[in-house]
């Protein structure tokens, strides 16, 4: 057994103990089993004490003054596609913390998020039978997905997909649906990934039709997936209604102009750079 696997044991004992990570649970709405399924741990102050610390370091474990770098977080280990774990992301208890909020192994571990996605493994399978992916930005948004039936989604970890994910999910998919949250930065985080989407699908594939391929879900402003733990048929009602992106940008148009001035100050978009009238 790995170092990483021997620690994902620890959080996951450590979970069963913590009262306030027990109640985050709870009051979110995850089933026992998925937690379970998923693997989520929590980071116990001091729980890694008994670990070497210079090897801990090397996992990114914890920082140069041998403190843990995720202490009094929920845990949710990262495998990659061949169910390897390489890593971790942490999430803080306090619903309120914005900065910080979520806490990634470093690239100095040789963690690089850009080349994984979370529950990849667990969704490929499920991603060929659909035919399709839905990419969502964060974990709790990959999780309230499954929860709600949706296994074939996968998790960016927070930042816009990059070729090599592309590149990765076009083995199992030509359809993408961006499931991002229902705020400004979800729309800019949704107009950059299509985009990318669109280029290296082309490369991969010159038949590549984007406006058919990529759709998006109108999420309520301000919501996203993870959101839905209480609210699995509103969820699918939202995942029953895709949009192609041109609908999806008129629509946020008309939800509020502030998305108007920023498409047209963006150089790229998902409707060829016609902006809708």
């Amino acid at each position: 057994m790995s170092l990483l696997e021997k620690v994902n044991d620890i959080y996951k004992s450590k979970l069963k103990t913590s009262e306030a990570a027990l109640n985050f649970i709870k009051e979110r709405g995850l089933d026992l089993e998925l937690v379970k399924e998923f693997e989520i741990g929590f980071s116990a102050d001091d729980c890694l004490k008994d670990l070497k610390r210079e090897t801990l370091y090397s996992l990114g474990l914890v920082n140069k003054s041998g403190e843990e770098n995720n202490k009094n977080r929920l845990m949710f280990p990262i495998r990659d596609e061949f169910d390897r774990l390489v890593g971790f992301n942490g999430r803080s208890l306090d619903a309120g913390k914005l900065e910080g909020k979520y806490r990634l192994s470093p690239e100095y571990a040789g963690f690089f998020k850009s080349q994984l996605l979370y529950n990849f493994h667990r969704a490929k399978n499920e991603i060929k039978k659909a035919n399709n992916v839905y990419v969502v930005e964060g974990v709790l948004d990959a999780i309230a997905m499954h929860q709600s039936g949706i296994k074939n989604v996968v998790c960016v970890l927070g930042t816009d997909i990059s070729r090599y994910q592309v590149e990765l999910l076009s083995k199992y998919t030509r359809n993408f649906t961006l499931v991002y949250d229902g705020d400004m930065t979800g729309f800019k985080k949704t107009i950059k990934s299509a985009h990318q989407i669109k280029l290296v699908m082309e490369q991969i594939d010159p038949t590549f039709n984007s406006k058919e391929r990529i759709r998006v879900l109108m999420l309520p402003e301000g919501k996203d997936p993870g959101d839905y733990f209480h609210e699995k048929a509103e969820l699918i009602s939202i995942v029953n209604n895709p949009k192609t992106g041109l609908e999806f940008i008129e629509t946020k148009f008309q939800i509020d102009e502030k998305y108007k001035r920023v498409f047209q100050r963006k150089d790229e978009d998902i409707s060829e750079k016609k902006v809708p009238k």
